[in-house]
């Protein structure tokens, strides 16, 4: 249908004798043509149509077929240019020119081209689909090909012909000395099972053992007259000798036809078990167990003569008590704190115990049990296991300690001010929040007056649980000034008075040294000289990176180590209680105070192995 170059029809033009009327009638059949031609090109895609020829194809075979678009008119839809995806009913199917189970796009509407069917079935089902969810279907009768292979499934694996493996799920762990089934199916090349020429003598065993026995039933089976011709299921049992688990090749063999299908499978004895923790009733999780440190959680420990993936049961003979300990989460030979209580007793294959922790740590908990005789000749080899992830956070907060590196300031002089939160265990508590506090007001600044304990992060073995600030004296300092720390969750609040002294006291020009730094407590102490300007009281403390006191001494002033002049005190690095102290960085403070002045000595010691 055409139009002159007035817009009037070229053909079918509707003479009258009014002008007007003749005008008229023009556009308005005009208008009509324009909406059929607009309605036609604006037709939503409603299905697609699959031509295939006619005949019985072969599993493997490439088949061409035309795909069209289809409209909401019912024609062609010309303009549809997307493409389409495939599945079958029965086994795998991809085009041909993509090897994939996409197309490439359509041209005016139709796709032109070949799909590769891999499995066989007499009303195989073939549907296309696009994004927006149309379809389209065809049916073929499609025939196994010719007699290739023997397909062996054991238990937990699931028949899936015209795949690439002929099979899925997840193979059961078996069990040596008891019966379990095989399933062998005489398949085509693609796994479909044939629908003649069946095998007449399939005989099924087993390898992998020395001195290995086995039992099959039946010995050899006629695949035409099972009861689903082409299949056959035998009973099973491996006898080992000695009796071991391991992986076992299971043979399926036709002689005849010089056709031979495997499966090998892992194989658990019954004189070998397996056992682990499940924490607070959780029998498996990707994710960490949070717990709190001090609360108690529930550990149950079983034994199997299966893994714990395998979810198949416990050992009924296995009493015994197993000693439990806690090791780190990606380490499991390194012991951490020891549980309480650190044992559970295990009856008939299970056991449980209410088991606290106290140490803020990522851990597992691990079975320390051995081998065994179970008093009847039977002796049971150990495959242990550790529980999942269980994340020990901080208690609330219970106590907190206040430090400052100096007690004397003076004017414009900065102090460092630290905070260590710890809970009930002495675990350092994060994110708590902290207040400092000047008095009187406005004598200083501090660069921080409220703020939270930082958080801990064990990829970078941060512990976390402390917050700082820095105190800067007034240029006109009163004479002294408390600073007071107030910790969320803790009652009582702490305090230190820093004395102001002057800007020419002779306390910066005192010195301490320690030789050797860093020392080991077990070869000798550290030397630590100082020097006193006058006769003074001397107090001695040995503070660990948490503020922590470790170690102090205390000498009167006119005593040896108090006396004037150059003095040297061996330290033999233990605490106030005689323990040897650990490995790591320590804060040495020496309080001077004669009766002259008073101030502080400050000196890091470090403690090596």
């Amino acid at each position: 249908m055409t139009f002159n170059s007035r817009g009037y029809l070229a053909r079918g033009f509707i003479k009258t004798t009014n002008p007007g009327v003749h005008m008229k009638k023009n556009i308005f059949l005009v208008a009509i043509i324009f909406s059929v031609i607009t309605c036609v090109n604006a037709a939503d895609l409603r299905n697609f149509t699959v031509v295939m020829p006619a005949g019985n194809p072969t599993a493997g075979a490439e088949i061409p077929l035309t795909i069209t678009a289809i409209g909401t008119d019912n024609l062609t839809k010309a303009d549809y240019t997307g493409n389409v995806t495939v599945t079958a009913s029965v086994g795998d199917i991809t085009f041909v020119e993509t090897g994939a189970a996409a197309s490439t796009a359509f041209t005016a509407g139709k796709w032109m081209g070949k799909v590769k069917i891999l499995g066989a079935d007499p009303a195989l089902l073939m549907t296309f689909t696009d994004v927006s969810g149309a379809t389209g279907t065809a049916t073929k009768l499609v025939n196994p090909g010719p007699y290739s292979k023997l397909l062996v499934l054991t238990q937990g694996q699931e028949y899936a012909p015209g795949t690439a493996l002929g099979s899925s799920g997840i193979p059961e762990t078996l069990m040596t000395y008891r019966e379990f089934y095989v399933t062998v199916t005489a398949c085509d090349d693609y796994y479909n099972r044939i629908n003649s020429g069946y095998p007449s003598a399939v005989w099924l065993q087993s390898s992998g053992a020395l001195y290995e026995k086995y039992s099959v039933t039946p010995t050899a089976t006629d695949f035409a007259v099972a009861d689903i011709p082409g299949t056959t299921i035998y009973a099973m049992t491996l006898m080992p000798n000695p009796d071991i688990g391991g992986l076992f090749d299971i043979n399926a063999m036709d002689y005849a036809n010089s056709v031979f299908g495997i499966n090998q499978r892992t194989f658990s004895t019954l004189n070998t078990y397996f056992i682990w923790p499940e924490i607070n009733n959780i029998t498996y999780t990707a994710a960490e167990i949070p717990v709190f440190a001090g609360s108690f959680l529930t550990v149950t420990v079983k034994a199997s003569n299966y893994s714990r993936e395998a979810e198949k049961g416990i050992l009924p003979d296995f009493d015994k008590v197993v000693s439990i300990k806690a090791v780190e989460y990606d380490n499991h030979s390194a012991f951490l704190q020891t549980l309480s209580p650190d044992n559970v007793v295990v009856t008939a294959g299970q056991g449980d115990a209410i088991v606290q922790y106290l140490k803020m740590d990522r851990i597992k908990i691990m079975p320390d049990c051995t081998d065994y005789d179970n008093g009847t000749g039977t002796y049971y080899y150990v495959t242990k296991s550790p529980s999942d992830v269980v994340q020990v956070y901080a208690a609330a907060p219970q106590s907190f300690s206040f430090t400052a590196d100096k007690v004397q300031i003076k004017p414009d002089e900065t102090a460092n001010l630290n905070v260590a939160v710890f809970d009930a265990y002495m675990n350092p508590v994060s994110r708590t929040a902290v207040s400092f506090d000047i008095l009187p007001a406005g004598t200083g600044i501090l660069s921080v007056t409220d703020t939270i304990t930082g958080d801990y992060d064990y990829s970078i073995n941060v512990m976390g649980g402390t917050a700082s600030s820095v105190y800067t004296a007034p240029l006109l300092a009163p004479t002294n000034v408390t600073i007071t720390v107030t910790v969320d969750g803790i009652a009582a609040s702490q305090s230190i008075v820093l004395e102001f002294i002057s800007a020419t006291s002779t306390a910066d020009k005192q010195t301490v040294k320690n030789t050797p730094n860093p020392f080991n407590p077990d070869k000798g102490g550290t030397k630590i000289g100082y020097y006193l300007e006058a006769d003074s009281k001397v107090t001695f403390k040995l503070f660990n990176m948490f503020g922590g006191l470790v170690w102090s001494k205390q000498v009167q002033k006119g005593e040896g180590l108090g006396l004037k002049g150059p003095r040297e005190l061996l330290y033999e690095g233990r605490t106030d209680g005689g323990f040897k102290i650990g490995v790591g960085l320590y804060v040495l403070k020496i309080y001077v105070e004669n009766d002259s002045e008073k101030y502080v000595l400050e000196r890091k010691i470090a403690v090596k192995k």
